[in-house]
Formats: structure tokens, C-alpha cells, sequence
């Protein structure tokens, strides 16, 4: 039942003059005497509460809604309430003028139970049905009241031919993108499923609203199809006729159906075009006062401009067709992605990354999964490419590095191999590099032990994990040997400096077991203090087993000539100072004497050039002579 001017409800609200009407409402403007403010007040009206139905719920919902949700573009619900009347005080008036409030029963809802229930409070469906018994039908009004909304509806500048161009249309499609993309970040997401003109208004600053929220439904996971079949015909998706259920991409397809009809229905002259028309003008007064070049360079703009528009014009319904693909999976998957495309199409650039949120992504998972593996797979590829370059770039500095000239110095070389061992202290080369220039230089002394042995400590734990760790600590233990100058040190003191270095290594290498062996010996039995008991035939045997190995191993040849000497005279004479004591052990002479000419033989057999080694070796020969003779008078 229309509402008349100057009437109020619940002696509140004045009706000033109907806005709009629709199939199942009336839209009216109304004045709040209590808040001094104008709202919009819509009605629903039906002959009685029982023929309302479901849209009683539908109401409720809406309303529920709205005070949910907090969008500028969204209109806020003041307030609720219902109403009855009587249809037959109504109809017989011939005075369309009466009192409505003295047939009105109205009733404010707001915070009722009766909302979610439908029933009416107590006592009044008592008084309906004596009403009814008395021969007066009753009718039924269900009132929202809203925020008022200033502007003209997309309908209705459609309907007035109103100008307005395809920038327009694109802004409109942005704006509605923040709103849906709005909607459908609630948890559970919510689809309008009624997108069309008419329940678009643009307002006096430009920015839209949207209205009639009273079909939205929650987006549920795993249902097959909507509960009700729902929207307007003609803009309402496949879907929403029972072919699946309505999600995100159903407002996509009603959005694009919209913005269709907006483009088709567009003035055949738009802007750029009146431009160019108007410069055409303009280029022909210019003309008639000599302002030739400022004339061509104004219509080159505009025709620019006016090429510009046609192009978006395509651009735009390539958007709108991939919009309304009767199938789902082929439309924007979601408004954002759908907001980026129209940002494009209207020039501008969207380089700006949107986190897409869980929602967005669950109706194309595939393709996100399959994006997010391709992007793995790049990632590994370019990481292990990168590490490659790194790598080869560090191995060839590292090669230059420990690869000498003819004209280095020593000092230069054992810099430059430090600084191979910083670059990768994991390569042994670099160690035995060291060592070798350690060799070159001839000597072995305090300062070049301390060196190499700070080097391995602090890298100890990485070169353990490397095959020729064993090999480097048995090379360190032979530079103690036959390569360690000192004025102090004789062979019973670099044994006790080798010893560490043989002792990790002696279960693999049998010079290693015997310079281990010779060590121990004299540490337990030839340095005073150490022992007070001396040794037995078991220790003789062991040091003598020793010897042997030393005498029957073949030297080393990268130790130099005269170290290999060197070693072998105090050898022979730690032999022959432990003979009184073989003797009273009753150990045969004839073993030490053996063994001393495999030594004069080993000796013998050395070739060498230089002067100090050749006297260094005649000298030991005549030593070893004398041990001999000494033990054959035995």
C-alpha cells in the first residue's frame, strides 16, 4: 500500500515524498523528527503477515547485513520495524486523506527475537484474527530505514540518455571492483548475485552505492548449487539458474553484464569525438587568421584522443567478454584481478602487487600450484647457477693464487698461499703448497712450524671431512724429521715435536709407526727424569724393531739430501748408545751390528753433489764404521 506525504510512523518518521519502486518494495524519503535527519525508508508490502513468507526472512537478512557491514559505497541501517492495517478502513475511504494512525499497529523490532522467528508478540495474532472474524482483513508492511542516497541510478541515466563516455564506464567498473572485492573478503566471503544498473547510484561526488543487498548469500565450501534460485534475469549468471553454485565469480559475470550494457548503450558521440568536432572548429578560425601550425597541432591532439577512445572501446569488451564466459573458469577468477585489468585498459599503470588472499586462489589451485612450482623451479635453477658462477670464480682465484712465476720470492709465495687457505680453507693443495715452499726455502724452523700448525688447528674441523687430511699431517711430521733447523733441537727433540703428528696417523703409515715408536722410547727411557727404571728386553726389542722399519723404508726424496744424512747419523747413534744395555738384556750384538750396515749401506747409496752433504755423509759413514768395529769385539 503506497504510503502519502506528511504521514508518520511510529511517531517518528515523516514521509516527505516517494524515491523509487520496485517489484517488491517502495522507496520512500522520510524525516527523522528524533534525529533531525533525513533518511530512506523501504517498504515491503503484502495482504498479511502469512503471504509474506520467506521474503519476512529475506528482510531480516538484509537488514542483519547492513549492520554488519562498514563501506562508504554501502548504505547503514538505522533502523527496524513492522506494521499492520486495515485493508477495508483503507479501501472504503473515499477521502484518500485519513488518519493512518488510527488503523495502524506498529511495533518496533529492533533487537527482537521475533526478527529471527517470524512469530508475532503475544496477543497479536489474537487481535488479528478478531478482525478478521469481524469481517476487516488486515495488511502487512515490513519497514528498513537507511541512509538517504543523493544521486541518479546507472538505470536511470541510462534511461534519460544522459551523456558519458568510456572513461566513465571504466571508473564505475573500478569502483565496483573495490566493492564486490569488499563483499567477497568477509568471512565467509558474501556474493551480491544481483548486479544490474538499477541498484547502482551514482552519487553527486562522483562515487557509487550500492543497494537491494537482500539476496546476498554466504559463499559454503563444497556445495554443489545454491538453496534458491536468485537474481535478475538477464544479468544473473548460469549458475544462479541451478547449473552450480554462486560464488565470487558470479558477481564478475553480473559486473560485466552491467558494464556491457553501459558500453552498448553509450552516446554515439563521446567526448574525444565532440573534441575533435570542436577543434575542427577551432582549426578553421585559426586558419582564417594565419594560426596554421597551432591549428594542426590541435587537431593532431585530439585525433590522438579520439584514436585513444576507440582503442579503449576494444580493449574494454575483450574485458567483458572474458567477464560473462558462461563458464566460470574461464572469467577473472577474481575482482581484483579483474580491477587490474580495467586499470590497464584506462592507461594506467598497475604496478602494484596485491597478496592474493586464500579465497581468491581456491577456484584455480592448479594453476596456482603449477605457478608456484614454475616459480620454485626458476628460484633453484638461477640459486644453483649463482652458486656455480660464485663457485668457478673463487676456484679460479684460487688456482692463481697457489700456480707461482719464476720470479716470485718465498716470502711472496707463502703470502699468496695464506691467502689461498683464507679463500678456501677446505683444500688441502693449498697446505701442501705451503709446505713445499717450505721445502724450497730449506728450512723448517720455529716460526714456520707455529705457522702451519695455527693454519690446520683453525681449520681442523673442515679439513678432517677432506681424503688427504692423513697425507698432510704425515708430510708435517717428516718436515720435523729431516727439515727442522734449529741449534737446539737434535733428532730426541723433533721427535717429540713430530709425535703428535705421526701419533694420529701411525695405524696407516710404517714410518709413521716407527718415528711414533722411536718418540715414545725416548721420551720414556733416554730423557733424564722420565723414567727412573730402565728398559727391558721388551723395550729393546720394540726399539730395535723400530730402527729396522726406519733403516728398511726407502727415505723420502722430496726431504732434501741433507736432512735424509742428518737423520740417519743420529740414528746410529742412538743405536749404538743403547748397546751396554742390549747386552745386559743378553740381546746378540750381530742384530745391532745388521742393522747398522743396512744404515751405512742407505747412507752410502744417497748422491749427492754439494759440499756439506758430501762431508756430512763421509762423516757418517766413518761413524758408522766405528759403531761397527766396537760391537765386533764383543
Amino acid at each position: 500500500m503506497r504510503l502519502q506525504a506528511g504521514e508518520i510512523l511510529q511517531e517518528r518518521y515523516e514521509i516527505i515524498s516517494m524515491i523509487g519502486e520496485g517489484a517488491s518494495a517502495e522507496v520512500y524519503k522520510v524525516w527523522d523528527d528524533r534525529l533531525e535527519s533525513f533518511w530512506a525508508l523501504k517498504v515491503f508490502s503484502y495482504s498479511d503477515r502469512q503471504s509474506a513468507g520467506k521474503d519476512v526472512q529475506r528482510f531480516y537478512a538484509e537488514a542483519d547485513l547492513l549492520k554488519r557491514l562498514q563501506h562508504p559505497a554501502i548504505p547503514k541501517i538505522i533502523d527496524i520495524f513492522e506494521c499492520t492495517f486495515d485493508q477495508s478502513l483503507v479501501s472504503g475511504k473515499e477521502d484518500d486523506c485519513f488518519d493512518r494512525q488510527q488503523v495502524f499497529r506498529e511495533r518496533n523490532l529492533t533487537g527482537n527475537e521475533e526478527r529471527l522467528t517470524g512469530k508475532c508478540p503475544v496477543g497479536a495474532e489474537k487481535a488479528e484474527s478478531e478482525e478478521i472474524t469481524a469481517g476487516r482483513q488486515c495488511g502487512y508492511e515490513i519497514c528498513l530505514v537507511m541512509d538517504l542516497l543523493q544521486g541518479m541510478s546507472l538505470e536511470n541515466i541510462l534511461r534519460q540518455r544522459q551523456s558519458y563516455s568510456v572513461g566513465d564506464i571504466l571508473d564505475w567498473g573500478i569502483q565496483l571492483c573495490d566493492i564486490l572485492s569488499y563483499l567477497h573478503g568477509q568471512s565467509p566471503p558474501l556474493i551480491y548475485r544481483d548486479m544490474k544498473p538499477g541498484h547502482v547510484i551514482v552519487g553527486s561526488d562522483g562515487q557509487l552505492h550500492l543497494l537491494d543487498l537482500g539476496i546476498v548469500r554466504s559463499y559454503t565450501a563444497g556445495k554443489e548449487a545454491d538453496t534458491e534460485a536468485l537474481g535478475t534475469r538477464g544479468y544473473a549468471a548460469p549458475e544462479q539458474y541451478g547449473s552450480g553454485q554462486t560464488d565470487c565469480r558470479t558477481d564478475i559475470f553480473g559486473l560485466g553484464m552491467t558494464l556491457w550494457e553501459l558500453l552498448e548503450k553509450c552516446p554515439q558521440k563521446s567526448e574525444a569525438e565532440e573534441e575533435t568536432h570542436k577543434s575542427k572548429v577551432r582549426g578553421r578560425e585559426l586558419r582564417q587568421y594565419g594560426g596554421e601550425r597551432i591549428a594542426a597541432k590541435e587537431e593532431k591532439a585530439c585525433h590522438k584522443n579520439y584514436l585513444q577512445n576507440d582503442e579503449k572501446k576494444k580493449n574494454l569488451r575483450r574485458i567483458l567478454c572474458k567477464c560473462t564466459e558462461p563458464n566460470p573458469k574461464k572469467r577473472y577468477q577474481s575482482c581484483r584481478t579483474l580491477k587490474a585489468a580495467l586499470q590497464s585498459c584506462r592507461g594506467e599503470k598497475a604496478w602494484k602487487l596485491h597478496i592474493l588472499k586464500f579465497h581468491e586462489l581456491k577456484y584455480h589451485k592448479s594453476y596456482v600450484l603449477a605457478g608456484i612450482l614454475v616459480l620454485f623451479f626458476i628460484c633453484f635453477l638461477g640459486n644453483i647457477l649463482f652458486q656455480g658462477t660464485s663457485t668457478f670464480m673463487k676456484r679460479r682465484s684460487y688456482c692463481q693464487l697457489i700456480r707461482f712465476s719464476g720470479s716470485e720470492s718465498t716470502e711472496e709465495k707463502m703470502k699468496k698461499c695464506e691467502e689461498a687457505i683464507l679463500l678456501q680453507p677446505e683444500d688441502l693443495q693449498a697446505y701442501q703448497t705451503l709446505l713445499s715452499v717450505f721445502e724450497e726455502k730449506g728450512l723448517f724452523g720455529a716460526a714456520e712450524s707455529a705457522e702451519i700448525t695455527a693454519l690446520i688447528e683453525e681449520n681442523r674441523e673442515v679439513l678432517q671431512k677432506e681424503e688427504g687430511f692423513d697425507d698432510l699431517l704425515f708430510r708435517v711430521g717428516q718436515m720435523y724429521i729431516y727439515l727442522f733447523k734449529d741449534e737446539e733441537q737434535d733428532l730426541q727433540e723433533r721427535l717429540q715435536l713430530a709425535y703428535p703428528w705421526f701419533a694420529e696417523v701411525r695405524e696407516k703409515y710404517a714410518e709413521a709407526e716407527s718415528f711414533a715408536g722411536l718418540a715414545e722410547y725416548v721420551r720414556d727411557y733416554v730423557f733424564t727424569g722420565m723414567k727412573e727404571e730402565q728398559p727391558d728386553e721388551a723395550a729393546y726389542r720394540a726399539l730395535l724393531k723400530d730402527l729396522e722399519s726406519f733403516a728398511e723404508e726407502e727415505w723420502p726424496q722430496e726431504t732434501n739430501a741433507y736432512g735424509r744424512l742428518l737423520t740417519a747419523q743420529e740414528i746410529s747413534r742412538l743405536l749404538y748408545s743403547q748397546s751396554a744395555g742390549m747386552q745386559l738384556c743378553a740381546i746378540d750384538p750381530v742384530e745391532e751390528i745388521t742393522l747398522l750396515q743396512t744404515i751405512f749401506r742407505k747412507v752410502e747409496g744417497e748422491a749427492v753433489t754439494r759440499e756439506d752433504c758430501l762431508s756430512l755423509q763421509q762423516e757418517t759413514l766413518e761413524e758408522i764404521k766405528g759403531f761397527i768395529a766396537e760391537l765386533q769385539k764383543i
